[in-house]
C-alpha cells in the first residue's frame, strides 16, 4: 500500500513500506536513499539519493513492482470512401480509451466504415498490476499531417461543419497532446467525412500518421501512479489517412450515419 500523499509521515512508517527490519542494520534514515537498497527510482520517485532527505520526499511512494503492457495492436485504419445517389453520406473512424480500475486494465474500442458499410466495433486491453494508487490516466493521437475539405475546427448551424467533415481538433483535440481518459465514460478521439446534398458538397480529410519506422506511435497511453509513470503505445499499418463521401444528387435526406459511434 503507498505511503500517504500529504500530512504526517513517521519513520516506522517508512519501514513496513519498503520492508526494513527496524534493527541496528537497517534503522538508519540513509539505507533509505534512492538506490540504496530498500527505495529504487521507480517504487520513490521523488527520494534523493544523497544530502537532505524529509519525510515528505515519500509521499506516494510504494514498495510496489508495478507493471504495465507497453503494447497494444489495432486493427484499424483511416481510408474509406462512400458514394451514393440521394441522401447524406459518410466515411469514418474513432478511438475511444476507458478506465477499468477494477479490472486493472484500460479497454480501448475501435471502429471504421461508412454509412452503407455496417461498422464492427472492436476492443483491446492495456492490462496493468500492482501500481498502488493511480494518480491519471490520459491518451494521446499523433498524426503528422490532417485537414478537411473545409475548416475542420469550426462549427456549422447543425452542430458540425456544415459539410460534415471533422477530425478530433473539433472537439479541442489536438496531436500530440495528452488527454484525461475520465474515471467513467471514456476519451474519445473521431474523424467523420460527411457529404451533404443540400449543398451539393463532398466530405474529404486527407492527412498521414507518422512512419511507424522512426516516428512517433499514432497513439499512446500514459498511466501515473505510486509505482511510476507507465506508457503504452500502438501504431496502426496503414499511415495515410483518407475519408471521402460524396452524393450524386441534391434531394434532401435525414443523416446516413446510423452506423456512427461508439460505446
Amino acid at each position: 500500500m503507498a505511503l500517504p500523499a500529504s500530512g504526517q509521515i513517521g519513520f516506522g512508517q517508512i519501514i513496513t513500506e519498503f520492508k526494513g527490519t527496524n534493527n541496528q542494520t537497517e534503522n538508519e534514515i540513509s539505507d533509505y536513499y534512492s538506490g540504496a537498497g530498500l527505495v529504487t527510482s521507480t517504487t520513490g520517485p521523488n527520494v534523493p539519493t544523497s544530502g537532505e532527505i524529509r519525510w515528505s520526499d515519500f509521499y506516494n511512494a510504494s514498495n510496489v513492482s508495478g507493471t504495465a503492457d507497453t503494447s497494444w495492436s489495432m486493427n484499424w485504419d483511416l481510408q474509406n470512401s462512400v458514394s451514393a445517389t440521394s441522401g447524406y453520406t459518410e466515411a469514418y473512424g474513432w478511438v475511444q480509451f476507458s478506465r477499468e480500475d477494477t479490472n486493472n486494465r484500460v479497454k480501448i474500442n475501435w471502429a471504421d466504415g461508412t454509412s452503407t458499410t455496417q461498422a464492427t466495433v472492436y476492443t483491446g486491453y492495456v492490462t496493468h498490476s500492482n501500481l498502488g494508487t493511480i494518480t491519471s490516466i490520459e491518451a494521446q493521437y499523433n498524426v503528422s499531417s490532417q485537414s478537411c475539405n473545409s475548416n475542420c475546427a469550426t462549427m456549422g448551424s447543425n452542430g458540425i461543419p456544415n459539410d460534415g467533415s471533422y477530425t478530433p481538433t473539433l472537439f479541442g483535440y489536438s496531436s500530440g497532446t495528452y488527454y484525461t481518459v475520465p474515471s467513467s465514460g471514456g476519451l474519445k478521439f473521431e474523424w467523420l467525412a460527411q457529404s451533404n446534398p443540400n449543398q451539393n458538397l463532398t466530405g474529404e480529410i486527407g492527412g498521414a500518421f507518422p512512419m511507424v519506422i522512426g516516428g512517433d506511435p499514432h497513439f499512446r497511453i500514459k498511466i501515473v501512479s505510486s509505482a511510476g509513470t507507465f506508457y503504452s503505445v500502438c501504431s496502426v499499418t496503414a499511415t495515410n489517412i483518407s475519408l471521402s463521401a460524396s452524393n450524386g444528387s441534391t434531394n434532401t435526406g435525414g443523416f446516413g450515419g446510423g452506423n456512427f459511434g461508439g460505446t
